[in-house]
């Protein structure tokens, strides 16, 4: 009996001493520390097939959000989600990604309560530049919004399909402006927020390009009007509509290209409802004379008018 109970005292001694030794080294003033977040770095890889890249833990957390020490990195597991798009190694500190095929792969890592996982991008080889289409873009809060388009090109400068290429869309400020699809399509849809200037920036691969953005308050400017001959004392506007412009249009003429023009109608203003009607019939006019006209987009409240337009021009028919 005296036997028994020993060895039972000298169990609980040993139980006793081995948790004395883990929170010695796992806690802290206010208890046990475990593993809540570990960070991996890149977040991301973009590769070609055959190309190689290295994710790594960069660092590990506590449940206080305090910086473990760096011998906890070795316990992390590593998993290839996807093996028939990537292979992976392990090595001191990370793991070697290497890209099998066009696609998208995922590495996962494990450790304590978290485990973060990293996409692997695998783009078709070929790509040495990318451009935005246009270089420039104006936005109009009343018009919706704006499109521009990704331009893929080799290294003889040909023009590549982006089928199979995952590309990111951004703007810089999304204060003034944002995109309403930031992933794999080759246009973004940008629309603005608010009047101002910020960038669109194209990332694919490892490569990146950026390009103006303008947003302003007032539509966007009215294609260059159509001039057509109806007598030798009048001419026949026509003009492609502006969404957004909300309330109507200005029109103006000169009698040379470069003006000075005069303002002689404002289709629309002072009508309860936005007028559709888009063209205008100029009266009055000298025989055998050439006209040039602009037209403006308007929206009589805080909108007001569009830039104007490229002029467009038309000659009477002579006076016989």
């Amino acid at each position: 009996m005296r036997r028994r109970m020993a060895a039972v005292w000298l169990a609980m001694w040993v139980s006793a001493a081995v948790g004395a030794i883990w929170l010695t080294g796992c806690s802290d003033e206010t208890g046990p520390r475990w593993v809540q977040t570990i960070d991996i770095g890149p977040d991301s890889l973009h590769l070609a097939p055959g190309g190689t890249g290295f994710i790594r833990v960069v660092r590990a957390l506590d449940q206080y959000g305090d910086e473990l020490p760096k011998d906890w990195l070795p316990f992390v597991t590593w998993n290839n989600l996807t093996p028939s798009v990537i292979t992976m190694e392990e090595q001191e500190g990370g793991v070697s990604v290497t890209a099998l095929n066009t696609g998208r792969g995922e590495i996962r890592a494990e450790l304590g309560r978290d485990h973060p996982q990293a996409p692997i991008y695998i783009h078709p080889s070929g790509l040495r530049r990318i451009e935005i289409d246009p270089p420039m873009m104006t936005v109009s809060l009343l018009s919706g919004t704006g499109t521009a388009y990704a331009r893929l090109y080799d290294s003889s400068g040909v023009e590549i399909n982006p089928n199979g290429y995952r590309l990111s869309w951004k703007t810089a400020d999304t204060t003034i402006a944002v995109t309403a699809n930031p992933h794999f399509f080759e246009f973004a849809k940008v629309k603005g927020v608010k009047a101002g200037r910020t960038r669109l920036r194209l990332v694919v691969g490892d490569e990146t390009v950026s390009s103006d953005v303008r947003v302003v308050a007032a539509p966007l400017a009215p294609w260059a009007p159509a001039v057509n001959t109806l007598s030798s004392e009048s001419l026949e506007l026509i003009w492609l509509p502006v969404t957004g412009a909300g309330d109507g249009y200005r029109l103006y003429r000169s009698l040379s290209e470069g003006g000075p023009y005069a303002h002689i109608a404002s289709p629309g203003e002072g009508q309860t409802f936005a007028t559709w009607d888009t063209t205008f019939v100029d009266t009055g006019l000298n025989p055998g004379t050439t006209y040039f006209y602009q037209v403006e987009a308007c929206h009589w409240g805080p909108g007001g008018c569009s830039e104007r337009s490229p002029p467009g021009s038309g000659t009477t028919a002579s006076g016989k």
